[in-house]
């Protein structure tokens, strides 16, 4: 959102699901004022129990927040190092919010301290900080300014695909093909390949002439043509090629497939792994876990219930 030029330090009101998503959100905000309230430390407090990423998350907010305790009075404000101010504020009924918001809940209660510091400071002053988007809803309804946790969202172009491509003259893929891989010299300077990163080669003249290597031990080595099967099972586009001849590959000792539920993610290591253990005997076991705890909400592929 659009903030106020003229205020040069902002108040941010920290939502549980901030903390709950990143517990290191109380360093992130340089130079401006943090205001927990009571409320938020009451629902880490029914957390913190639980054994999943939720309940870790909670028990080192708990662990900070003490921490911080022991430097002056929360309620008064403990300065960080990072230069911000942390309070946490109980709530009051100076300025009761608008009827419709008048029942007990947690949210409404957050944001009955938001509208308490909104009436006390300038304009823009008082900022929101929520993941939940109803309540950034509700506080914009009242003309109280909120924000998304930006620290929450990751840029698809920040991510690591493991791939690059470029555009080549046609003779440098031909001789390519000639050689079955290519000095790193002949490529642009400013080009950098990380070890096991794939570089797709596009001619520029016949955009279907492609050459797919990897950089393995400073050299580009072309892929064979014929993408490798196992277990009958094949790859079927390129992430699936250039991640199993990754699979099959006994010198990388550790892999991470990222991607959407279906593009073959576990099918592909757990054929590479049945290669790699029953017929080329370089493994004794392999070991197939499942997390007891999903990382987000459970998909519900499989059949049954919890019991």
């Amino acid at each position: 959102m659009k903030r106020n030029p003229d205020i040069q330090r902002y108040i941010f009101v920290l939502d549980t699901n901030v903390l709950l998503f990143d517990p290191n959100a109380l360093m992130v905000f340089y130079e401006h004022d943090l205001m927990i309230p009571i409320t938020v430390i009451e629902e880490i407090d029914r957390f913190k129990k639980d054994l999943n990423e939720t309940g870790r998350n909670a028990r080192s907010v708990s662990r900070k927040i003490d921490e911080l305790r022991q430097r002056g009075n929360l309620s008064e404000g403990v300065r960080l190092d990072n230069g911000s101010l942390l309070s946490v504020e109980l709530p009051t009924e100076e300025t009761p919010l608008p009827a419709a918001l008048s029942d007990n809940s947690n949210d409404n209660k957050i944001l009955q301290i938001c509208w308490n510091l909104f009436c006390k400071h300038p304009p823009g002053k008082v900022i929101l900080v929520t993941r939940d988007t109803n309540m950034r809803i509700k506080a914009d309804v009242i003309g109280i300014p909120a924000e998304d946790y930006q620290h929450a969202h990751l840029s698809v172009d920040e991510v690591y695909t493991g791939i690059q491509e470029l555009e080549v003259d046609h003779e440098l893929i031909v001789d390519c093909y000639k050689h079955a891989e290519l000095a790193f010299d002949r490529l642009p300077a400013e080009l950098e390949l990380y070890p096991n990163q794939f570089l797709q080669l596009r001619s520029k003249e016949n955009t279907k002439l492609e050459a797919h290597l990897i950089y393995r031990n400073k050299n580009l080595c072309l892929l064979k043509n014929e993408p490798k099967g196992v277990w009958g099972i094949s790859p079927r586009n390129r992430e699936q090629r250039f991640a199993l001849e990754l699979l099959l590959d006994p010198n990388i000792s550790l892999l991470t497939l990222t991607g959407m539920a279906g593009t073959a993610k576990t099918l592909l290591a757990i054929a590479a792994g049945l290669s790699m253990t029953a017929d080329q005997h370089l493994y004794r076991r392999l070991v197939v876990s499942r997390p007891v705890f999903p990382l987000g909400r459970d998909m519900g592929f499989l059949p049954g219930d919890v019991s």
